[in-house]
């Protein structure tokens, strides 16, 4: 829903939020959205020019698409694709200047499995097909 149909009816709606900081520092934020019928999980991680020079400009971009070449248990592009069907999600990703977004949308009750393949994805990359991506990214 737009934010401009909020905005006809009223104010927008007070979403409960939680915000854990896990033991290796890592912050996650969960906010109630009650009107959706689907969770949207997001990662956030630093990366992006800001965080480059010179000599590794397009790093964050390239290690970005990589992430999406399969894992220990998913060895490939497609194996993974497919994973991600199996709870109903896709995956999508983008390079910003300051950070790398990960995120994939599931119903409620895929959580867990979606929570487990996101964590498998930045965890256990395969980073295969490298020189195929890097050619990706150059164009």
């Amino acid at each position: 829903m737009a934010i401009s149909a909020f905005s006809a009816q009223g104010p927008l709606p007070n979403f409960r939020q939680r915000r854990w900081i896990l033991p290796n520092g890592l912050v996650v934020v969960a906010v109630h959205q009650p009107h959706l019928s689907r969770i949207n999980l997001c990662v956030g991680l630093r990366g992006g020019p800001v965080y480059e020079d010179d000599d590794t400009w397009g790093l964050s971009h390239l290690w970005e698409h990589m992430l999406f070449r399969g894992t220990a248990r998913h060895p490939s592009g497609k194996a993974l694709n497919l994973a991600v069907e199996q709870f109903g999600g896709d995956l999508n990703a983008c390079t910003c200047r300051d950070h790398i977004y990960l995120d994939t949308r599931c119903d409620t009750e895929a959580v867990e499995s979606a929570f487990a393949l996101i964590a498998e994805i930045l965890e256990k990359p395969m980073f295969g097909a490298l020189a195929i991506e890097k050619e990706i990214v150059r164009e």
